[in-house]
């Protein structure tokens, strides 16, 4: 018996008209009840003692340029590889794979990072660490070749630095709405988790709340990384 059988006998015991339609249906498909059984979530690490990272979801990490949102990245490449770096810890013993995806720094930025960050965090192993730089290409080849690294490369991780770079305008609500769709859906099909970096501009506004009150930078987006 299909689920729309299903539902067409209970509203039928219930005394209501049994014509479900295709959307009610779909509808039902999606109720989240406290019975209903679902997978527990996977996180790939442990920050602090916290779960984060966990696989079929998006993750943002945002700030301030010289905020430390590169070495966050490293950091999450680096125990993907070494189980505990700092305060990261990895859940599983095997080792993840990752895939960086760089569209905004040189070529010769991202081999530097390599060189003298990933691999003696390492121990200089970067086997399982994947890295693309594609700033030299239009957007919406970037965007295009994202899905094909991840279905190419099966990764665990994948860390996208960054994610405006994915869009033509940054102001055009659809197209923004569009990618992080096609970007939810990825990471729930490959089972990876997809970490987006998001650099936010030094306004006018920051410098005010800087000489003012320190203090409330959390408040007004500063990342604490």
């Amino acid at each position: 018996m299909d689920n729309q059988e299903l539902i067409t006998g209970a509203l039928s015991q219930a005394g209501q008209p049994t014509t479900v339609t295709p959307e009610e249906n779909t509808l039902e498909l999606l109720r989240i009840t406290p019975e209903k059984q679902l997978k527990p979530m996977d996180f790939l690490f442990r920050l602090f003692g916290k779960p984060c990272f966990p696989r079929g979801e998006l993750v943002a990490v945002t700030g301030k340029a010289k905020s430390g949102k590169t070495f966050l990245s490293s950091m999450l490449m680096a125990c993907s590889t070494v189980r505990d770096v700092l305060s990261f810890h990895r859940e599983r013993e095997e080792p993840l794979r990752v895939l960086w995806y760089d569209t905004e720094q040189s070529d010769e930025s991202t081999q530097d990072i390599m060189r003298h960050r990933l691999m003696p965090m390492t121990g200089g192993d970067v086997s399982r660490i994947d890295v693309f730089n594609v700033r030299c290409l239009p957007w919406k080849q970037r965007r295009e070749l994202l899905g094909v690294a991840v279905g190419s490369c099966n990764p665990d991780l994948v860390i996208v630095d960054g994610i405006r770079d994915l869009v033509n305008d940054i102001n055009d609500g659809v197209l923004a709405q569009e990618v992080m769709e096609e970007l939810m859906k990825l990471a729930a099909d490959r089972k990876c988790c997809i970490t987006c970096i998001l650099h936010q501009n030094k306004g006018s506004e920051d410098k005010v709340i800087e000489r003012h009150d320190k203090n409330r930078l959390t408040y007004y987006g500063a990342a604490p990384f």
